[in-house]
């Protein structure tokens, strides 16, 4: 990290800032500190419903299965193969009184 540029700026009646152009449309983290200090950080942020998978235990899953990705390389097939695969299979008959 290089030196600060910094800038003053007034908050507005409405509470509202600018901190110039350059940050039109991004998201920012604000980090408030006890004696007052507020810290802007620009970034990517994930929603609460997508949180899941930035776990350690997804990243693990996620690096295992690119493993076993490369040692299982896809197989080439045709609809054609799989239509034929699907009427050559035997359908299974329905338990009686089930459903």
């Amino acid at each position: 990290m290089g030196e600060a540029q910094k800038k003053i700026v007034t908050v507005g009646k409405n509470g509202q800032i600018s901190i110039g152009k350059e940050y039109a449309g991004r998201t920012l983290e604000i980090a408030f500190f006890e004696d007052g200090r507020a810290m802007l950080s620009p970034g990517r942020f994930v929603p609460d419903h997508q949180a899941i998978f930035f776990t350690p235990d997804a990243e693990d899953k996620l690096a295992r299965f690119a493993v076993w990705e490369k040692d299982h390389p896809p197989e080439g097939t045709s609809s054609g193969n799989l239509r034929a695969e699907k009427l050559a299979t035997p359908r299974k008959k329905p338990k009686a009184g089930g459903h």
